[in-house]
């Protein structure tokens, strides 16, 4: 809100006998999240308020806000014609600021797309870990290289988005892989989502192929431009277990994640190879995963922490242990998992941290090093707050 005040006060000054002097009257709740209140005196002098609600802005936040009110106003005051959208807002020190935040001299050498550096690791060292199946690089580059041959030969290629409805499984990583080995991108379409969300998600993609396995069947019925293939019931023993080694540019897409939708509708996220092999070879420089790691997957696959939950290890020769569906809600689950496992890195969000710290004796039966846990800002009781210029 923007509150604009005259105040004349000079008749008082005719009165014999009567002072007349400001006086500042205590802080009072506003009733709007954001005021600027002003008031021009007579002659000239002009007093500014700012009102606002502590638990959305703090102190610095709004001496920056009437920095460059006062930068407008010196602005309009000035004789030079300039338009407004050409007022410098940002004093000198902001600018800086902005510099060093927004201008990142560090470059990532060599950056190669996350599935040829999966390829390269060695073949004879484990790989992923699900339930009882085990599988090794090697293994678990022929099964995707089959399935990508399939797919190429389906016309999926570079900027071609696929949808994959799997639940956590040894298929989904898979199926993942070979989109990437195509020269496609996939989009995460999670089954426990409600039906609708899902049908809005296909259809405001516009994919064309969808991949699902047996526990998925049905989520997403086949339509005349939607084509359902069930990984499992493909013949892939006669396709090549060779790279399809398809050219990727780094500015091309490798998947998309669709927003929550809290805001309106979902949208769709696309995010570039060279974005996802940056910040995994950024993860590992930061946190070095060595062989003998084991990073647990146990996020639901259509949120962005499980990218790298899952091309984290496998770009980085370490082994990936990928949780049975559900167990992610389940502590007693999980810390079987992490203590079979020996798990070293993974990552929490606050609850499920607190429910795994109170395990008894969960100190001793752990090798974990590396715990990445998401933060929540606890709300405030909401107050009011004026700062006076």
């Amino acid at each position: 809100m923007f509150n604009h005040l005259i105040e004349d006060i000079s008749a008082f000054d005719a009165i014999d006998g009567l002072a007349v002097r400001h006086h500042p009257v205590p802080d009072l709740d506003a009733q709007f999240e954001l005021v600027l209140e002003t008031t021009e005196q007579v002659g000239g002098a002009l007093k500014l308020d700012f009102i606002y609600a502590s638990e959305l802005f703090d102190a610095p936040t709004i001496h920056r806000l009437a920095g460059h009110y006062v930068a407008i106003l010196e602005a309009l005051a000035s004789p030079v014609d300039v338009a407004v959208g050409d007022v410098q807002l940002l004093c000198e020190q902001e600018m800086a600021e902005l510099r060093s935040m927004g201008i990142n001299g560090a470059r990532e050498a060599q950056l190669e797309p996350a599935h040829r550096a999966i390829a390269r690791q060695p073949g004879e060292r484990t790989a992923l870990l699900f339930a009882n199946e085990t599988l090794s690089y090697g293994e678990l580059n022929a099964r995707a290289n089959r399935l990508a041959h399939h797919l190429m030969e389906r016309g999926v290629g570079p900027e071609v988005l696929v949808g994959i409805c799997m639940e956590r499984s040894v298929e989904m990583i898979v199926s993942i892989l070979a989109v990437l080995k195509a020269g496609g991108a996939y989009l995460p379409l999670d089954p426990e989502y409600p039906a609708q969300r899902l049908a809005y998600m296909v259809a405001d993609s516009g994919i064309a192929l969808l991949l699902t396995h047996r526990a998925t069947q049905g989520c997403i019925a086949p339509t005349a431009s939607l084509c359902v293939l069930e990984v499992e019931q493909l013949a892939l023993q006669a396709r090549p277990e060779s790279e399809p080694c398809v050219a990727v540019h780094g500015e091309s897409v490798a998947y998309v994640i669709y927003t929550s939708g809290s805001t309106g509708q979902p949208k769709g996220a696309a995010v570039r190879h060279d974005a996802l092999s940056s910040c995994m070879a950024w993860m590992q420089r930061s946190y070095q995963l060595e062989e003998a790691d084991t990073v647990l997957h146990k996020a639901q696959f259509g949120f962005d922490v499980s990218c790298w939950e899952i091309f984290w290890p496998l770009t980085s020769g370490a082994r990936l242990v990928v949780a049975n569906p559900g167990d992610h809600r389940d502590p007693a689950r999980i810390v079987e998992l992490i203590e079979r496992h020996q798990i070293t890195t993974m990552n929490f969000v606050p609850a499920m941290l607190q429910a795994f710290l109170a395990h008894p004796g969960i100190e001793a039966h752990t090798r974990l090093k590396h715990l990445i846990v998401g933060e929540r800002r606890c709300r405030r009781r909401r107050r009011k707050k004026r700062l006076r210029g």
